[in-house]
């Protein structure tokens, strides 16, 4: 009776939380707007303030339905397996993040040295066209 209880609400959880399919890398990601190989650092943003603030798996977090006793009684039996588990995937998902981060500095600090670059070109050209003007005046 318990066992049945359980799995329908197993069952139930699950369609209420159904995935949709995962499209290939190849496709554009229309609910976000954007596409493989165009850089956006607003989107770039968004799914860093995104992972900076929910890398960390909380193993407290409750499992929801009902037959609480029951729930419990499996975390606990689970625990000493899961805890480890969970605390590795933590440490990954922390560096991943961390990783990130610095990869949003190296962007941010590329594109300021280009904006310097572009600057420092368009003086030499100016300073070229003045030497040229100035060699077809003589």
């Amino acid at each position: 009776m318990i066992y049945e209880s359980v799995i329908n609400d197993a069952i139930r959880m699950a369609e209420e939380h159904a995935y949709p399919e995962i499209e290939p890398f190849e496709k554009p990601d229309s609910r976000k707007g954007w596409y493989q190989g165009v850089f956006f650092q607003s989107q770039l943003e968004e799914d860093l303030e995104f992972l900076n603030s929910s890398y960390h798996v909380d193993y407290q977090a409750p499992i929801p339905g009902r037959l609480k006793k029951l729930k419990l009684l499996l975390k606990k039996l689970y625990g000493f397996h899961m805890k480890p588990m969970w605390q590795h995937q933590n440490d990954i998902n922390a560096e991943i993040v961390m990783a990130l981060n610095q990869m949003r500095y190296f962007i941010i600090e590329q594109k300021a040295e280009n904006e310097v670059l572009k600057k420092r070109i368009d003086e030499l050209e100016n300073s070229e066209r003045i030497i040229e003007i100035d060699n077809r005046r003589e």
